[in-house]
């Protein structure tokens, strides 16, 4: 894996254990253009976590939909 890649992946994990439903979401958009399956632990765990969240946001849709679209890969 590239170190920008790991970078991106940190930096998203990082921001989707935020309190705020608007950055939660904003690392969710960053998370699903990393393309595929998330590999790295810390990203991969904090989607889990993110899996179970009923917040919703804007009119995309709740957190939980996006982390588990992401999850697996669409």
């Amino acid at each position: 894996m590239s170190i920008g890649r790991r970078y991106a992946q940190d930096a998203a994990a990082r921001y989707l254990v935020d309190p705020l439903p608007y950055v939660k979401y904003s690392a969710l958009c960053a998370a699903g253009r990393l393309h595929g399956r998330p590999r790295w632990p810390a990203l991969r765990t904090a989607l889990e976590s993110a899996a179970s969240d009923p917040t919703s946001v804007y009119e995309e849709g709740d957190i939980a939909m996006v982390a588990r679209e992401i999850l697996a890969g669409r």
